[in-house]
């Protein structure tokens, strides 16, 4: 029985884009990309309970992702009539560092030809810190560690499920550095990736 490779191909890849919160490269906060919006803030502060210079007092707090919206939006990516259903939590906290827990679950299901079905299911585990975070001119950048949040994904073609790969990943929400755009105001926040928005809530 054959299945084409490409829907399977670009399920993979967005289940991978998806996982993709700040650039590797610190260097990279200067980068051209997408503008803050009229709702966003870059107040420097001063260092003793309130945030560091370039580092935006509006994202300060903890704050819980749309893992649902965010399940749709892959799918949408993904075409050929995928569907998205996401679970569980994706929670950042912003301080004097930044920290993203990952906890949830995205399943993409798609039609192949000659009508078989196949979903796949990414589940996140860990969590990630980034010490040197600044968020400045609607740009989100830092540094975080590798191999502290893993991404395990199972395929699974008319019920039946193909091997498991599981795999380590830095954490990070951009996995081009310096593509990371981000509004906030006051509750909300939207961090912009090159393959889906990120839509926040405060907690």
């Amino acid at each position: 029985m054959r299945v084409k490779a490409l829907p399977l191909a670009g399920l993979v890849a967005a289940l991978a884009l998806v996982a993709a919160c700040t650039p590797d490269d610190p260097a990279a906060t200067s980068s051209p990309g997408a503008a803050a919006s009229a709702g966003a803030t870059s107040s420097a502060q001063p260092a003793g309970g309130a945030p560091a210079a370039g580092r935006d007092r509006c994202l300060t707090g903890t704050w819980k992702v749309d893992v649902a919206d965010l399940a749709q939006q892959t799918a949408a990516k993904v075409g050929h009539g995928a569907t998205g259903t996401g679970t569980g939590s994706i929670t950042l906290v912003f301080g004097p560092a930044m920290t993203i827990t990952y906890a949830n679950v995205i399943a993409i299901n798609t039609t192949l030809s000659a009508g078989l079905s196949m979903t796949n299911t990414n589940t996140f585990t860990g969590a990630a810190t980034s010490t040197d975070w600044v968020a400045r001119d609607g740009k989100l950048g830092g540094t975080m560690p590798t191999n502290t949040v893993t991404s395990k994904i199972v395929t699974t073609i008319n019920g039946r499920e193909s091997p498991t790969t599981t795999t380590p990943f830095s954490g990070v929400l951009d996995m081009s550095a310096g593509q990371l755009g981000y509004t906030c105001s006051g509750s909300a926040a939207t961090f912009s990736t090159p393959m889906v928005t990120w839509h926040l809530t405060k907690a």
